[in-house]
């Protein structure tokens, strides 16, 4: 029988009301700039599990918007249980899957602007020549927040080979991924501006940073050329 770790990632208790009943918390008191990737890095020489996860606690509310909620329906259904995760067979599963033809890269652009153009440009670099990662125009899995489940084995791969790599170079280059994205401008409504105050009272900054929606795209990029079993679940 295989075995699963899946973790959901908080920084208050309240939010853990909101996770699957087969999570396992991980309170983390301190917003890192790199949100979930910080837990992520850790956990992956932790886990002995046959199958690893590490989530936000928002993970439901994104299943259940559109469109992820309609390529659920119309797909693998939506609940998502211990059973189905382990019945399934999957190098990769995806949780929050996008419609066909989403253009996760553009969308980096449209949303961000320079400051996207700029960063990407400058992480693109990077991956290239230090990870020998060749960048796609466009990526064919898009998986938004981390919500993905792998084998213990390709997560290990991504998060060594990869993930590590690219925070410790983020740090030394913190001047281009730690300014801030302009994302704060999408929070103005009532839910936003909640949010956003418990954002800037758990991280002490005023705007979201370019890192975590560069980070977001990492695990994409990375799985691009390879030849994986990838389902959405």
């Amino acid at each position: 029988m295989k075995t699963l770790d899946f973790f959901q990632v908080c920084f208050e208790d309240d939010q853990q009301k909101h996770f699957y009943e087969f999570a396992t918390p991980y309170y983390s008191e301190f917003v890192t700039p790199y949100f979930e990737n910080s837990v992520i890095a850790k956990v992956r020489l932790q886990s002995q599990a046959d199958l690893i996860g590490v989530a936000s606690w928002r993970l439901k509310e994104k299943r259940n918007s559109l469109p992820v909620h309609r390529v659920l329906k119309s797909t693998v259904g939506t609940e998502l249980s211990l059973e189905k995760i382990l019945n399934a067979k999957f190098d990769v599963a995806i949780l929050t899957p996008m419609m066909p033809g989403h253009r996760m890269l553009s969308t980096g652009q449209q949303l961000f602007g320079n400051t996207w153009s700029e960063s990407f440009k400058h992480l693109s670099t990077f991956l290239a020549g230090a990870l020998s990662m060749k960048i796609p125009d466009e990526i064919s899995f898009p998986i938004y927040g981390n919500h993905f489940i792998a084998t213990r084995e390709v997560y290990r791969r991504y998060v060594t080979e990869c993930l590590i790599p690219t925070l410790e170079f983020m740090e030394e280059e913190k001047a281009m991924f730690l300014r801030n994205s302009g994302y704060v401008k999408s929070k103005s409504n009532a839910e936003g501006l909640t949010i956003l105050k418990l954002y800037r009272e758990k991280s002490g900054r005023d705007d979201w940073p370019i890192a975590p929606f560069l980070l977001e795209r990492l695990f994409s990029l990375w799985i691009e050329p390879q030849n994986l079993q990838i389902v959405n679940l």
